[in-house]
């Protein structure tokens, strides 16, 4: 994915950066694109060990796979 990502960024058009296209969006959609980047956060911190208090209950994008 990281790779994807900076692949991304090098090969992409002037002013399209992911950071580009979150500072855009956050302009017009704040509440949201808050909320999307914190429940991000949370799952890849809480999957890395670093918030491992916070219960699997919590994890919204865990509660979304786990509905397979």
């Amino acid at each position: 994915m990281a790779a994807g990502i900076v692949a991304y960024e090098i090969a992409c058009p002037p002013g399209e950066l992911l950071s580009d296209a979150t500072t855009r969006y956050g302009q017009s959609h704040m509440f949201l694109s808050s909320a999307v980047i914190g429940v991000v956060a949370v799952h890849l911190l809480r999957t890395t060990g670093l918030l491992r208090f916070i219960p699997e209950q919590l994890d919204l994008i865990h509660l979304l796979a786990s509905l397979k």
